[in-house]
């Protein structure tokens, strides 16, 4: 084989491999990071804490956004729905639609 081909397939490898980590991060989404994305503290204690799937965290990111921005203590709200969960054997959407009642409250008391 010759040098040149060599090159152009080590070329067309990492090609491929790079267009493959494309799709899969379009896929899954960034969860964290800069720029109207969640907080390294919100994301790594969704993932860890609650134990939720990257997609379960893109599927209600949104909601995640806007508590993030309304709560400035987000991570010790999701701390107190965990506890709550568990306490009541309940799962990640009770989790959720407590976040979403505790800002719907929030905006309910803005609203006076």
């Amino acid at each position: 084989m010759s040098v040149t081909r060599s090159i152009q397939s080590i070329f067309r490898r990492t090609k491929t491999h790079s267009f493959e980590k494309k799709e899969l991060q379009a896929k899954v989404g960034n969860i964290a990071g800069a720029y109207g994305m969640l907080d390294r503290a919100v994301s790594d204690y969704l993932l860890y804490n609650l134990n939720m799937t990257k997609e379960e965290i893109n599927a209600n990111k949104a909601l995640f956004l806007t508590a993030q921005q309304t709560l400035p203590n987000l991570v010790e709200h999701l701390a107190d729905l965990r506890e709550r969960a568990v306490r009541s054997g309940k799962g990640t959407g009770w989790i959720i639609n407590g976040l979403k009642g505790k800002l719907k409250e929030i905006k309910d008391l803005e609203e006076l």
